[in-house]
């Protein structure tokens, strides 16, 4: 039997994950969307290389756009650590046209018997250093059989030649060049049994069409869809960009809130307070149809509980809801001009970008 426990982004959950690095035993396996040299990646990497002394086997897989800022100095001490280092779809002129495709997962996976699965990266904004507020986010720890199967469902992006794959309603992976469709499935048909709550956290919102009509029929059958969006975003064109949904999404119905932290980047989704999704995966195309991305499906009641909890006690005590009416009138015509104008600039970035959507999803 496993068990799983709730994380938030915090200095306790970096002392958590180095913890679980010092305590290994024979393996640690390790994918990385972003290691930046900060006060967070230092402790991990310092952590990795003793590990590596005391004979444990480590292989870190990171994504080599997400990761570009370590430095050679961090890099060359991880390979004289005999540490196993891969970089994920390097940019080469010769494949300009797959620069898109990322590994978006943070996995952590200790000697096949614990493991972390979230959207957490290693970077000092997402774990409140120097009395900053840190970035909302969430992971998942898993203790039990389990981690034997999220290594076998995840081992094959760190050797090409593995081809092997597993089958697993916990452990979903969204690899759509490779025909893995299991996150934006088990969404669209989440979505489409939800009976009374929807509720959707995500920094990105850019719906493809499969998941923008589930929310219209949730909305229909008199499902409440809240979708939690973050009022201050690392990336302040997407922001803009994303506000262009707003006046469509409350007329549906959609109850919108704006976190008012830092940067909300978790991932996340619960319906009917019964069944949780989270992980790396953003409510967009580039996580639906260019990413690697991984989540977790779970409807453990305790820890739905405890994500329950997490959103009452602490997520909408931080957020403004959006009323249609006050939008309307904030929302001039010259800033629906702006705010389309950008909208449309990045919808023909995204095709040039995205290699195709599936038609079996709309």
């Amino acid at each position: 039997m496993d068990n799983y426990y709730f994380h938030k982004g915090s200095k306790d959950y970096l002392d958590k994950i180095v913890s679980s690095v010092e305590q290994a035993k024979a393996k640690i396996d390790i994918i990385l969307y972003t290691l930046n040299p900060s006060s967070a990646g230092e402790r991990l990497v310092e952590a990795l290389c003793n590990a590596s002394n005391r004979g444990v086997s480590v292989n870190l897989l990171l994504d080599a756009v997400g990761s570009e800022k370590l430095t050679k100095a961090y890099e060359q001490k991880i390979l004289d650590h005999n540490i196993e280092l891969q970089y994920f779809n390097r940019v080469r002129l010769s494949k300009i046209q797959n620069i898109a495709r990322r590994i978006h997962v943070k996995l952590f996976i200790f000697d096949r018997e614990k493991a972390f699965v979230g959207g957490i990266n290693i970077s000092d904004e997402y774990f409140g250093v120097d009395g900053k507020q840190a970035w909302l986010d969430y992971a998942v720890e898993i203790e039990g059989e389990s981690c034997k199967k999220l290594y076998l469902k995840t081992k094959r992006y760190f050797s090409e030649s593995d081809k092997e794959d597993i089958a697993s309603d916990l452990f979903l992976v969204q690899d759509f060049w490779r025909g893995k469709n299991e996150i934006n499935r088990t969404i669209k048909h989440e979505i489409g049994a939800a009976k009374e709550k929807v509720v959707l956290l995500t920094p990105y919102f850019f719906p493809p069409r499969f998941l923008s009509r589930a929310i219209k029929k949730a909305l229909k059958r008199g499902v409440k869809v809240h979708l939690i969006l973050s009022k201050n975003l690392d990336i302040p064109i997407l922001s803009r960009a994303m506000k262009y949904y707003y006046s469509s999404l409350l007329q549906m119905g959609v109850n919108l809130y704006e976190w008012t932290g830092p940067m909300l980047h978790a991932k996340l989704i619960v319906i009917d307070g019964k069944w949780t999704c989270v992980g790396s995966f953003n409510l967009d195309h580039l996580s639906s149809f260019n990413n690697v991305e991984l989540n977790l499906s779970i409807r453990d009641s305790e820890f739905n509980k405890a994500v329950n909890k997490e959103l009452e006690q602490n997520v909408y005590r931080e957020t403004e809801e959006i009323k249609l009416e006050e939008w309307t009138r904030k929302h001039n015509l010259l800033m629906r001009l702006v705010t389309g104008v950008v909208y449309f600039g990045l919808i023909i970035l995204r095709q040039i970008l995205i290699r195709r959507e599936s038609k079996t999803l709309n």
